[in-house]
């Protein structure tokens, strides 16, 4: 199998199928952290790249389009982030990790 860096409108394919599964109270805060879609390089892995959507707390809400899923880590000092993980999360599974229990006061 030939891998292909995500295109632009790939990636907006992904992320509007996978906010349109999230809890309604979960897609608002989505909303309310997301950013025009930009790349951000990975240190430990030079030439290599992934999608930020959204930003909170100084941490990037990307797609690692080489394992299909999604990850939240924290920006470091160059912009960008340290490593990638393999982790193939679900963005609701990463929008539990940064807000808690969807509709509930953990947020």
């Amino acid at each position: 199998m030939h891998w292909e860096p995500l295109t632009r409108e790939d990636l907006q394919q992904e992320l509007d199928k996978a906010v349109g599964m999230l809890h309604p109270g979960h897609r608002k805060k989505f909303e309310e952290i997301s950013v025009v879609p930009w790349q951000v390089e990975v240190t430990d892995r030079p030439g290599t790249f992934f999608w930020v959507v959204a930003e909170h707390e100084g941490q990037l809400l990307y797609y690692e389009d080489v394992e299909e899923g999604w990850e939240v880590e924290k920006r470091n000092e160059t912009g960008g982030i340290d490593g990638r993980w393999a982790n193939q999360f679900e963005l609701k599974h990463v929008m539990f990790q940064l807000f808690g229990e969807a509709g509930g006061d953990s947020t």
